[in-house]
Parts: C-alpha cells; structure tokens; sequence
C-alpha cells in the first residue's frame, strides 16, 4: 500500500492532473443546466448572459451554434430573441401555428434594406417542422458555418430530423457586438421602448407557454452553459450539472 502511495505522488493519473483544479475551486461555475416553466402571463420572460458570437480578430467570418430544447401544447409563441442592439441585426425564434420558424436579419442585409423612414426591410426566415404542440419534447439547432446558417430541429416524438438552410451575404457577418439574450418573452419596458429593437414587433409577439431547457450558445469561442441574469413570471428548476450526469 506504502509502495502504491509513493507512486502515486510520483507520477499522479492524467485525470487527476487534469481535475486538481475542479478539487480546489469546486464545481465549474457554468455546469449546471436549467428548466424555464413559462405560462405567457404577462410580463413574463427571462434575460440571459450576452452572446458574443464573434471574435475580435475574425468577426465577419465567426461560426457560431445556438441550441435549445422545447415542450409546449401551445401552437404560437416566442421561444428566444437575440438583438444586438444596433437597430439592424437580430435572430428571431419562435413558434407559429405548430411549426418553428426563424427569422435573421443581418447588419449587411439591414444596411441594404434602409427605406425612407429609416426602418430596415424584410428579415430572411425558415419554417421547419409540424404539429410542435404535441407537449412532447423538441430540440432546436442552428448552426452558422462562413455564409450559411443551418436550422435543424429534432423531434422526440416524431423520431425523425428536418433542416432548412439561410444563405447570408457574402460577407458572413450576422451581428455588430454583444447581443442580448430573451427567453419566452421580452421584459415590459420594451413595449414602450420598441424602437430600440432590430424588430420592434417581437414585443407583441405572444409569449411562450410550455417549457425550455438547455439553452446553450457558443461565446467568443468558448463553450459553455448562459447565465441567468433576469427574469418574471418564470419557475426555473436546476438540472443535475454535466459532473452528475457523468458528462464531464
């Protein structure tokens, strides 16, 4: 046993080696996921950390990825809004009459699209898709690779996968800065401050009723769980932590 200790000191596992940090410091502070039970009251929403898909060297040309989780027997409703506050570039997600449907609006098409009264044009959107309101679990993926962005939706109950594809300017840029994260519903100062929104009717879009869980977006090339900054109307349910689930 003595001689199995000394050896041990001597040449420790690479696991150890690689989880001494976790021993000190404790559990990772982003490894916990969480359950949102939304009921459209309103008012409702929750705000996320800010997503910062691109990178300081790169940023015209920065992959990114957005998932998330959702159950609901509602046909209409916002999932999540992403706005980079710049008036001009946005992601929309939401439900409409049972199918999913993303709207992206970039700051190359928004610069294209300026009419007279100084409001952008038309946002490029996808539909994928049906019966979403089963209150079974669905799981939204959308990827963004050089000009394309991926929509791709996995149905639990359906068993099956389906995808539609955005094709962004030549330039590949989808936001200006840090962009601000809601889900479910957009806090109640905006329906009177809309046009400080890229899409200022998302503020009467119907609010989410159902649930939402593992929302993860990728951050300047880090990966790893949002924070929850603020939220109303909203029971929130920690997950076991990707230690607990034998994940990590």
């Amino acid at each position: 046993m003595e001689r199995w200790k000394r050896r041990l000191m001597e040449r420790p596992p690479l696991l150890l080696l690689l989880y001494f940090p976790l021993l000190i410091l404790g559990q990772p502070p982003r490894s916990h996921d969480f359950l949102l039970k939304l009921n459209a009251t309103a008012g409702s929403f929750v705000q996320l950390s800010d997503w910062h898909p691109t990178t300081y060297h790169h940023s015209s040309s920065s992959n990114w990825t957005l998932s998330l989780d959702f159950r609901t027997n509602i046909s209409s409703g916002l999932l999540l809004y992403a706005d980079d506050h710049t008036k001009r570039a946005f992601l929309h997600l939401r439900l409409q009459s049972s199918q999913l449907e993303c709207r992206l609006q970039t700051p190359s098409a928004a610069d294209q699209s300026i009419n007279a009264a100084g409001l952008t044009g038309d946002a490029q959107s996808v539909r994928v898709g049906h019966d979403l309101n089963d209150n079974q679990w669905h799981t939204v993926v959308i990827n963004k690779r050089a000009n394309v962005v991926v929509v791709r939706l996995q149905t639990s109950s359906q068993g099956e996968e389906v995808r539609e594809r955005l094709t962004l300017p030549a330039s590949g840029k989808t936001f200006d800065g840090p962009v601000k994260m809601f889900v479910g519903g957009l806090p109640g100062d905006y329906s009177v401050h809309f046009n400080e929104l890229a899409a200022p009717s998302v503020v009467f879009e119907p609010r989410f009723n159902g649930m939402i869980k593992s929302v993860f977006y990728n951050t300047e090339n880090r990966e790893s769980l949002p924070q929850l900054l603020k939220q109303a109307w909203v029971e929130r349910e920690i997950l076991p932590s990707l230690c607990e689930a034998g994940k990590l």
